[in-house]
């Protein structure tokens, strides 16, 4: 009988912890997804990027509302819009959006996972290019890390082996530079075009043409056999 009261305390302190929680979930998840989305829907891209997102990944659409963010983010870095400042704001929520989500069919829509790990490649890409020395190295590991993430995500997926052979390729700068202080270099070329020649016709098709086209011609500087 002694244990009744404390019983009863844990059982009123864990249902005050759920109101709260509840509370929190709708005050920062909830009510901004709700905006997020009618911002995205007016194609009002520069207030979507501005929102601060203070919500708990424990709150079901917490994911989305990064997703939505970092896709605001790419599309204003796509034209041309600060487009450093808003790459680096695209990896961030799209990586963030991509670890949160853990079903990317819902019942009434399709996030598309395809498209959003194409998103976080592309930014990772175009931002690495945008930067230099050390800078570039960092976001080019990371381009590399999404690159193998998607892949392991979609097997074979085309985009991801250009992403992930395109991350490779930069990483051979200075061995392109001086392939005599590189005695692997001709190894590591053609394994990434085989890589590329998986790699069925369709999505990214022109850019890894184009990759390819390069490592060819990294080839023939570097006197592969």
């Amino acid at each position: 009988m002694r244990s009744r009261p404390r019983f009863l305390a844990v059982g009123v302190f864990w249902l005050f912890f759920v109101f709260l929680l509840g509370g929190c979930c709708a005050t920062n998840t909830i009510q901004p997804l709700k905006k997020a989305k009618t911002l995205a829907g007016q194609r009002d891209y520069t207030a979507l990027a501005g929102m601060e997102i203070k919500c708990s990944e424990s709150c079901e659409g917490c994911n989305q509302l990064h997703l939505l963010k970092g896709d605001a983010c790419y599309r204003l870095a796509k034209a041309g819009q600060a487009p450093e400042p808003h790459y680096r704001c695209a990896s961030a929520e799209l990586m963030e959006g991509i670890r949160l989500t853990r079903d990317w069919r819902m019942e009434n829509f399709d996030l598309n996972r395809t498209q959003t790990f194409i998103n976080l490649c592309e930014t990772q890409r175009n931002r690495r290019d945008l930067l230099s020395g050390s800078q570039a190295d960092a976001v080019n590991a990371q381009l590399l890390t999404s690159a193998q993430a998607f892949l392991a995500a979609e097997p074979g997926n085309p985009c991801g082996l250009y992403f992930e052979s395109n991350a490779q390729y930069a990483q051979l700068r200075k061995c392109l530079l001086h392939p005599e202080n590189c005695p692997a270099l001709c190894s590591q070329l053609q394994a990434m075009r085989r890589n590329l020649e998986q790699s069925a016709a369709g999505a990214c098709a022109a850019q890894i043409s184009n990759l390819k086209a390069d490592i060819k011609g990294a080839e023939q500087s570097a006197r592969c056999r």
